[in-house]
């Protein structure tokens, strides 16, 4: 592979001003979705990508759920322009740090070998076109958009069970502190009362008085004297 876009990542820019080589990964920033078009460039103005034809339906129409042009979707080659419209592209040859690209010629056969295959019905998360292009340049099916929606979808999860917890653990401390405060109120003046029925103070002076008694006693038994 020719190291001369290897990991490149362009800045978004209009299709006119692309100047991409054989191999590279060319992304479309659509403006209807938060998805990308990806596809790889033939090096000569045009893309491989697994897609529809751009006169029949945008990819945006096949990525519907109710979409009966998912079983138009297959791996074609079109003009960047074609597929762009109006939209901005680049090149996106990131995952290059990640995975060992193919060499050039490699990549090419593969893409052109494939052409008008079908495979299986257009999914955008098992079956989209980040996962063909990422099969052409990489041998290795992978779709790092899909990747990033679970990542952010657990976060999500996460955040929101910690924040469920955390609530809980309010409504507790709350219901605990109801709880304490209407028991003081109400029940003071019963414990008071209790407690003043009970002589709590005169039975603990008794009790203090008898253990100093007791401690004088020993001291006498072993001849130190009592307590003066």
């Amino acid at each position: 592979m020719s190291d001369d876009h290897f990991g490149v990542k362009t800045k978004w820019m209009h299709p006119d001003s692309l100047q991409p080589i054989a191999g590279d990964i060319i992304q479309f920033k659509r403006k209807k979705g938060m998805y990308k078009h990806l596809g790889i460039a033939d090096g000569e103005g045009g893309i491989y990508h697994f897609g529809v034809d751009p006169a029949i339906c945008s990819l945006d129409c096949v990525m519907r759920s109710d979409s009966n042009m998912k079983n138009l979707a297959h791996w074609r080659h079109d003009t960047i322009k074609d597929v762009a419209k109006h939209d901005l592209v680049r090149i996106d040859n990131s995952a290059d740090h990640k995975s060992t690209p193919l060499g050039v010629y490699e990549i090419i056969q593969r893409c052109k070998d494939s052409l008008d295959k079908f495979w299986n019905e257009y999914d955008p998360v098992s079956n989209n076109c980040e996962h063909k292009t990422s099969e052409m340049r990489y041998s290795l099916r992978e779709s790092l958009q899909v990747e990033r929606v679970k990542i952010a979808g657990w976060s999500t999860m996460c955040t929101l069970y910690i924040g469920l917890a955390a609530v809980g653990v309010l409504f507790g401390v709350v219901l605990v502190g109801v709880f304490v405060f209407k028991f003081t109120t109400t029940s003071t003046l019963d414990i008071t009362s209790k407690l003043s029925t009970l002589n709590i103070t005169g039975n603990i002076t008794m009790i203090i008085g008898n253990i100093t008694y007791t401690v004088d006693d020993i001291d006498k038994i072993f001849g130190r004297g009592g307590r003066s």
